[in-house]
């Protein structure tokens, strides 16, 4: 799939523009395909139609899942999108599913669906991918009969997403809402999930004379109206302490974004995407210095990433204000 020959006769895979453009390709026609059918209500042979339509995307999706992982998490998402909008069993869903499950190694389809599960809600939600709702996400996926299910199981990642993709707190509190939680309480317990999408590019525009390629501003301007809009909620100094607190796993966190790029060693036209968010190694080592500079270790020895990693937090204080 999304395969040509080299001038020695192997397959070769398409670089990741080609491919990603055929994957658009194939989702419109898919999404046109459903549209074609449901709207055609006179046919007598409707019901079987729509059948036949379901049961060719799903197989379009699975060879799709199993044989391209550059359109792996493009594709789910896109799945996703049939799902809730265009109604496809979820017996037919789960049963392909299981099918692809299988060959890519996982055990089962909440296992797959949960491990790709940021990029899921990050572009679900994302104004500029498919722009709806928690409500809407097909958390039938994931074993869960109710929305509210989902969000209590999933809090942290959906309280985070909601604020980083909406921009907005009465978003985020209609949501904690549903599982009866205050506004308060929730945003401090997603907060060292928040912090992954806002410290990065305030270390990174704080070293930007030292970086090869500066970050955007348009993300360091979002990461600054998130952190205000945090503020607005929770005071610098719960802010501050829940850096603190959290300190051991916001340094882990930071390190699973790491993303190196095969570009970058390669020369390979081949990029498989992350889950978000993602920094390249350079973000990344600037961030750890970040932290280190800003929590003073107790005896006010020069501060370095060892003495973050070792030392106790609690006598820590941190500075995160955005400087610029």
């Amino acid at each position: 799939l999304f395969v040509q020959k080299n001038g020695s006769g192997i397959d070769v895979a398409l670089n990741e523009t080609t491919q990603q453009s055929a994957f658009d390709r194939i989702f419109i026609q898919c999404s046109d395909l459903m549209d074609l059918q449901e709207t055609e209500v006179n046919t007598l042979n409707v019901t079987d139609e729509l059948k036949v339509c379901q049961a060719t995307c799903l197989q379009v999706f699975s060879t799709i899942l199993t044989n391209s992982p550059l359109c792996e998490k493009k594709c789910l998402l896109g799945l996703c999108q049939l799902i809730s909008y265009r109604h496809i069993p979820l017996d037919l869903v789960f049963k392909m599913l299981n099918l692809a499950c299988r060959a890519l190694s996982y055990p089962d389809v909440r296992t797959y669906v949960e491990y790709q599960l940021p990029y899921l809600v990050h572009n679900w939600l994302n104004e500029g991918v498919v722009n709806s709702s928690v409500q809407q996400f097909p958390f039938q996926l994931l074993n869960f009969t109710c929305v509210e299910q989902f969000i209590r199981a999933h809090q942290d990642l959906i309280v985070t997403e909601t604020l980083i993709n909406k921009m907005k707190l009465d978003e985020v509190a209609r949501i904690l809402k549903l599982v009866g939680v205050d506004l308060h309480p929730g945003l401090l317990s997603a907060l060292p999930h928040i912090l992954i999408y806002i410290l990065p590019l305030f270390a990174a525009d704080c070293a930007k004379q030292t970086l090869v390629e500066p970050v955007s501003h348009k993300l360091l301007k979002k990461a600054t109206d998130c952190y205000e809009i945090l503020k607005l909620e929770l005071s610098d100094k719960e802010i501050n302490e829940s850096v603190v607190e959290n300190l051991e796993a916001i340094i882990m966190r930071v390190l699973n974004c790491l993303y190196l790029d095969n570009n970058e060693f390669s020369g390979s036209l081949l990029s498989f995407e992350p889950n978000p968010p993602c920094y390249n190694g350079q973000i990344v080592r600037t961030t750890l210095d970040y932290l280190a500079q800003n929590f003073i270790v107790e005896n006010k020895e020069k501060t370095t990433l060892i003495n973050v990693l070792v030392k106790s937090p609690v006598s820590q204080t941190p500075s995160l204000t955005h400087s610029n």
